[in-house]
């Protein structure tokens, strides 16, 4: 049963990464492919949009960096195993958490025009 908890929690991070790619697409779309004019962006959006394709690098050395947190688990006895469990659950929801609010954020800015800019 940890094993499946375990998987869920990779799925859960790739889940915000999407979601946090989705959040990201439409400021893409709007001010760098199908603009008219070239604008000067938030530092944050930037960023963002720079290392959108990067960023898949995130959930995958997570579910890597779970398969050795696995075989560690698997030696430890019930209750470590519970406390080791809880934790992985834990940063895979703040680290999601924040992947997305970081990309809603940047896709939010440009929008609202706040944000320091690169000149």
């Amino acid at each position: 049963m940890w094993r499946l908890t375990l998987f869920s929690n990779v799925l859960i991070l790739f889940f915000f990464w999407l979601l946090a790619m989705t959040a990201i697409t439409p400021a893409h779309n709007l001010l760098i492919q199908y603009s008219d004019t070239i604008q000067a962006l938030p530092i944050l959006t930037d960023v963002a949009i720079v290392f959108r394709s990067l960023s898949i690098l995130i959930p995958l050395t997570w579910a890597i960096g779970t398969l050795f947190w696995g075989r560690k688990m698997a030696r430890l006895i019930e209750t470590k195993r519970c406390e080791s469990l809880t934790a992985h659950t834990s940063i895979s929801l703040c680290m999601g958490l924040a992947l997305f609010f970081i990309y809603l954020l940047a896709g939010i800015l440009p929008l609202l025009k706040i944000g320091a800019t690169l000149d």
